[in-house]
């Protein structure tokens, strides 16, 4: 270890023992200093800047090559960190918000005739642009912004709406005595959290809690975790399938390692029924926090596993989590469906559950076995990312067209497999020859989709005109 690393580590023990600092900073500091030993004396001079200021968490950002700053975290609101405040704002209220039908958290700072708000709103809506907040009727006298994706502003320069990412709205208030300080607050916002798994949203998570964003295979189902440490915190598990046909089956954990599931007791999660217990080790007794789970709808459940010292929240974090919703009007299991020919008539939606995984097929055109279709089918689950994926032999929505013949294929900028098939069919009381293709790709993490097309091309013109790229394109 060098002469530098030893003195910044010491300094650092002594100076700022009471507060979190990035955990990386010595060693992002001493790389700097090994290519440019004169920038050792700014990263010290920002180090005793932040030791002096005290204000909370502190990143050494790099700016312009030549000089290192300190950039703090003020505070932080369901996700959001906040890194500017004018001076003189302390001890913030902390409360909930709402907005229409929207709720959100909000922090207010007040001194004297000085005010600030900033509210977050994780609106489990596709709140996607300036339209989507013009369309909430939030402010009396709204400034239309120039661009679709800019800030929805008051005319007097007190309050400021926008979209930083869908399905997240930021709100910045302030009184006309710190109206100039308006932008600068709300460009110092920082969306850090995002919780979005397998089709369903999470709103809301306990200040202090931080995910990696990695969607992961856990258990029975589809998993994020948030945490406060390396062993403290949140996993919210999606499970598709047979296991989630029900509340009693989804009670049927397959554990990680040695655990149990005591003390049940009934409880409700949005008006569905709902239980919760602690989790113990099986043979140990040994502590290890609270689940609480639930049926959406069958083949949709949700379980959350929180320790100890979350489990205060597993009420509101439960009620937090719903489908994620979109204003596309024509919608297969959340993924928005491509635009047909009017000439085809709509026809049934049809749902199938399986062992780790849930289809979902909407047809338009004939029924499946009387003529011409068109379907598209959403599979969500476990299954799609295990290894039976890559045992096309396996998997169901792959082998259950006898005859069909299966090739790697790339369709509409998507890399999947395409199955090809002859079959004939009674039409109309005559024989027909019909030409099928699917074509099957994964699009995330616990989500394949496919489009199906059948075609009778001497009888429906509709049908014969469908272009196998254009349709895998239009899927949204």
């Amino acid at each position: 270890m060098s002469e530098l690393e030893v003195e910044l580590r010491r300094a650092m023990a002594e100076e700022t023992a009471e507060l979190r600092i990035s955990p990386d900073l010595v060693d992002r500091a001493v790389r700097g200093s090994q290519r440019r030993r004169a920038r050792a004396k700014l990263v010290a001079a920002a180090i005793a800047l932040f030791a002096t200021a005290g204000t909370g968490p502190a990143y050494l950002v790099a700016t312009g090559g030549h000089e290192m700053v300190v950039e703090d975290v003020r505070a932080e609101i369901n996700g959001v960190e906040v890194r500017y405040l004018p001076e003189g704002l302390v001890s913030p209220e902390r409360a909930e918000v709402t907005l229409g039908d929207l709720r959100g958290e909000s922090l207010r700072w007040s001194e004297g005739d000085r005010l600030v708000e900033i509210s977050v709103y994780r609106t489990g809506r596709q709140m996607a642009d300036a339209m989507d907040v013009l369309a909430l009727n939030a402010l009396p006298d709204p400034v239309e912004p120039a661009k679709g994706d800019g800030p929805v502003v008051s005319r007097d320069g007190t309050d400021r709406l926008w979209v930083p990412q869908p399905g997240v709205l930021l709100r910045v208030t302030a009184s006309p005595s710190l109206k100039d300080d308006l932008d600068r607050i709300a460009s110092g916002l920082r969306v850090q959290w995002a919780g979005d798994i397998a089709g369903m949203r999470v709103t809301y998570m306990p200040d202090g809690l931080r995910s990696s964003d990695e969607i992961r295979l856990v258990n029975d189902g589809l998993a994020r975790s948030w945490s406060f440490n390396e062993t403290d915190g949140v996993t919210v598990e999606v499970v598709y399938g047979l296991r989630a046909k029900d509340l009693k089956s989804l009670q049927v954990v397959s554990w990680p390692t040695d655990e149990q599931l005591v003390d049940l007791r009934r409880t409700s999660v949005r008006g569905s029924a709902a239980v919760e217990g602690r989790v113990v080790g099986a043979g140990s007794g040994l502590d290890k926090g609270w689940m609480r789970m639930w049926v959406v709808r069958p083949g949709l459940g949700v379980r959350i596993w929180a320790s100890s010292d979350a489990a205060a929240d597993l009420r509101r974090i439960s009620e937090g989590i719903e489908p994620i919703k979109s204003n596309l009007l024509e919608l297969v299991d959340g993924v928005g469906a491509p635009a047909l020919p009017p000439e085809l008539r709509k026809g049934a939606e049809s749902q199938e559950l399986g062992q780790h995984w849930r289809e979902t097929t909407r047809y338009w055109g004939d029924r499946p076995g009387k003529g011409a279709y068109v379907a598209m089918s959403v599979y969500r689950g476990q299954a799609v990312d295990s290894g039976e994926w890559q045992q096309p032999e396996l998997v169901p929505w792959l082998t259950d067209i006898p005859g069909a013949t299966r090739q790697q294929a790339a369709v509409g900028g998507k890399s999947g497999t395409l199955l090809t098939w002859s079959e004939t069919r009674r039409v109309n009381g005559m024989p027909r020859p019909l030409q099928g293709r699917r074509f099957v790709w994964t699009g995330e993490t616990g989500l394949a989709l496919a489009i199906t097309t059948v075609v009778d091309a001497a009888s429906s013109t509709a049908y014969a005109t469908l272009d196998m790229d254009t349709l895998v394109r239009g899927i949204h």
